[in-house]
């Protein structure tokens, strides 16, 4: 999915944000300039998550590593969602579908995005969020689908997305072992530090390893491009039945990718909701071979 003016726009943004904060005009103006001019070399065709480490390269070059600029935000996202994780439990093993319900709550904690929201993520609003989400005709017509091939199904990747949001796949994670013990369970995370991703370290916290292997896309990129996986990565997907994958940053790397891959995210930008013509936070479970095929051009 290429990166189009509003993903332009979006990252100029965001990293106008940065130097702003910085204080140094002249240092801000050269920071920008390096981050122009890598958005204008990107090679055609890769989706905005490409630019994730390229991006850590030139901020650290200036203001230090991104990586640590993010950390507190990540451990305060886990410590949040470890707190929330015994309530939405209950919840689930009180369903009618407790897996149903733990694909929505994981889905709804995709709101845990500093790459969208920065500053906006708060536990008030999440909660709030938790409480409402519910399934769509669609959903539940996707989420039909889904089980059936989860039936017959002897492996499925599922591919996480940010820290804090990946103790809420923990509960998918217990749900679909219980439900779908023939099936082989594989989490991904992302290689390196990427924004506020999940790293295999936040995925051990989670106890993912309690259900399956935990490999990583062998990258710092916030996505899943398949040019540049490592080996256990590749494999992995190459051998699966079912693949599920959290986030728009998955979608946008993945999409035409012709795999069985269900999405699984919230639409947290103009361009997502455009695109499939709902409103912000709207959530989406959607398949890569079912998906209509939009114009994703801005």
């Amino acid at each position: 999915m290429q990166f189009g003016i509003g993903c332009m726009e979006c990252l100029f943004q965001r990293h106008a944000r940065l130097a702003r904060s910085q204080g140094d005009r002249d240092t801000g103006i050269a920071y920008m300039k390096e981050i122009m001019g890598a958005m204008a070399d990107a090679p055609e065709g890769v989706a905005a998550p490409w630019l994730t480490p390229v991006f850590a390269r030139i901020t650290e070059k200036y203001y230090g590593s991104d990586a640590q600029r993010y950390q507190q935000a990540k451990e305060a996202s886990n410590r949040m969602m470890l707190e929330l994780l015994p309530g939405l439990r209950a919840r689930v093993e009180a369903s009618a579908d407790p897996l149903l319900t733990a694909l929505l709550l994981a889905r709804t904690c995709n709101y845990i995005d500093y790459t969208a929201f920065a500053e906006r993520v708060n536990r008030p609003e999440l909660e709030q969020l938790l409480s409402h989400c519910a399934a769509s005709e669609a959903d539940r017509e996707e989420y039909a689908r889904f089980c059936r091939d989860m039936a017959a199904a002897s492996k499925l990747v599922y591919i996480c997305d940010n820290a804090g949001e990946i103790m809420a796949d923990r509960l998918a994670a217990e749900v679909l072992h219980r439900q779908f013990p023939h099936a082989a369970l594989v989490f991904a995370v992302r290689g390196a530090p990427a924004v506020n991703d999940a790293l295999r370290e936040d995925a051990l916290l989670a106890g993912l390893e309690q259900f399956g292997r935990i490999i990583d896309n062998g990258s710092g990129i916030s996505g899943v491009e398949l040019g540049w996986l490592g080996q256990e990565m590749a494999q992995a997907l190459d051998s699966a039945d079912v693949i599920l994958a959290k986030g728009q940053g998955n979608f946008e790397t993945m999409l035409g990718c012709g795999k069985n891959v269900y999405y699984l995210f919230l639409c947290k930008c103009p361009r997502f909701t455009e695109m499939f013509g709902v409103p912000l936070l709207t959530g989406m479970f959607v398949n890569e071979r079912r998906l209509p095929r939009h114009d994703f051009s801005d």
